[in-house]
């Protein structure tokens, strides 16, 4: 799950699942962020009718299987992929959760942490989210109540500029027909945020003083299981793969050109 889990632990159908803390007393980025990934296949694509046009994709995975710590913290057989794909401007990430031979669900979430440079000045930089509902959270941890975005000073559904806009703060009630969009309006540079209708929430972190800020693509809130757990589905947005079944989606990259 990506984000935090409040106090390193979370039950789900009765199940407690319990981490070791490593920001505070809360566990953060989830089981698969620090660890090592085996690269399935590296494979250049050469179709020029396809959108991305020739491009690289590289796949890589992690096996939930008897024997990995991580496996012992989330005991479900299973299999996570993700393939990243670049090509013609556009870098698409794409996930897979299979629990084709898994006999339990897996209950996940999955996001992208990515850093944004600035290019230029702080002030010319400017940032479009159209999230309908921002996230009340407590010391970054979300409580589960959810605030109309036009009754907050988060509003970011009009492009706004960066310059003293400093929050680390999760939103939700994006659909796949509106993306994110930055603006590098001094470096004539735009990159638009693209994604699967399972990605609802992301996370804008844009911290003062520093280099860089970031837009976080997520399929669910920040401690998601323990707020499903509380029944706040809606905010939780909590997405579980049955046995037998795999789930896929997607967050794509497209950089372009703005005047």
């Amino acid at each position: 799950s990506p984000n935090r889990v409040r106090d390193a632990h979370f039950t789900f159908r009765s199940k407690r699942y319990g981490f070791t803390p490593n920001k505070g007393k809360n566990f953060i980025h989830g089981l698969v962020h620090s660890i090592p990934w085996n690269v399935i296949e590296v494979r250049e694509m050469m179709d020029r009718q396809d959108p991305l046009g020739e491009s690289i994709e590289l796949e890589a995975g992690v096996d939930f299987v008897p024997g990995s710590p991580h496996y012992e913290l989330f005991p479900h057989p299973h299999k996570l992929r993700v393939a990243i794909r670049v090509g013609n401007g556009t870098i698409r990430w794409t996930y897979t959760v299979d629990n084709q031979v898994g006999t339990t669900p897996i209950p996940f979430g999955f996001g992208l942490h990515p850093y944004f440079r600035y290019l230029g000045p702080r002030e010319s930089t400017y940032l479009r989210v159209p999230a309908t509902d921002w996230m009340e959270a407590i010391e970054l941890l979300p409580t589960g109540r959810l605030v109309p975005v036009g009754d907050t000073s988060f509003d970011m559904r009009t492009a706004r500029s960066l310059a003293g806009f400093s929050i680390d703060d999760v939103f939700t009630g994006m659909k796949p027909t509106e993306h994110a969009t930055i603006e590098h309006r001094s470096a004539g540079v735009a990159i638009d945020l693209l994604a699967s209708g399972d990605f609802t929430h992301v996370v804008v972190f844009t911290p003062a003083d520093t280099d860089s800020f970031c837009v976080e693509n997520q399929t669910c809130s920040t401690d998601a299981h323990n707020l499903a757990f509380l029944e706040l589905q809606e905010a939780a947005h909590l997405l579980v793969v049955e046995p037998g079944q795999s789930f896929t989606g997607w967050v794509e990259y497209q950089i372009r050109s703005i005047e």
